[in-house]
């Protein structure tokens, strides 16, 4: 409701706006005396649907300037993971590296979020598939990528069947670049396992 302390961000925020704006503050306080009184308004566009309207329309607006600093950028790089849900279904996320000069005359290295897909299937050949098909959603040409970026897992890194193999296949020029992170990781477990005290204390 309107007004209480704990109403969640999108309520809080008009509130915070409608100290700054006599229209916004006479709509809130109209629709506040209904919710006192029991009454119900048609439409006040407050509710959850306006609220996850919203937030896709502010999605859709970060989106489209990632996608105008890509095309500006023209090169890129490519960032992909992926974790399995309590369901199995493999979460996968892209993010584009590249570097952008901007509006302050200087060029910046951005790393930018681009987005998240569901795949049911971890083969090398059905991941890159994906990858090209959101790149190509997104209107980035893979002939302008120059670099991979994923975990050492043989589903990625093959040099045969591997994601980085077909993605080079296609595009010659989109040289793989292992995760140190992740090599180290493993390096790091596999350590740990050879001391009996350790293995103990992390289980």
């Amino acid at each position: 409701m309107i007004g209480d302390d704990d109403n969640g961000n999108f309520l809080a925020t008009l509130e915070l706006l409608a100290k700054h704006n006599k229209t916004l503050q006479l709509h809130l306080e109209e629709v506040s005396c209904c919710q006192q009184e029991g009454h119900k308004m048609n439409a006040h566009y407050l509710g959850w649907s306006t609220q996850n309207e919203f937030i896709k329309e502010c999605g859709g607006i970060v989106h489209g300037a990632i996608i105008n600093e890509a095309h500006m950028a023209i090169y890129y790089s490519i960032l992909v993971d992926g974790t399995p849900d309590v369901s199995h279904t493999e979460q996968i996320t892209f993010v584009l590296r590249f570097v952008y000069f901007g509006t302050d005359k200087r060029w910046t290295v951005k790393e930018r979020f681009l987005k998240v897909k569901n795949l049911q299937k971890k083969i090398g050949a059905d991941i890159a598939k994906l990858i090209i098909d959101v790149l190509e959603q997104n209107g980035i040409d893979l002939k302008n990528c120059r670099g991979q970026g994923y975990d050492n897992g043989a589903n990625m890194s093959g040099i045969y069947k591997g994601v980085q193999a077909i993605i080079l296949q296609k595009n010659p020029q989109a040289l793989y670049m292992p995760c140190s992170a992740h090599s180290l990781n493993l390096a790091g477990v596999h350590s740990a396992e050879s001391s009996v005290e350790v293995k103990n204390y992390f289980g």
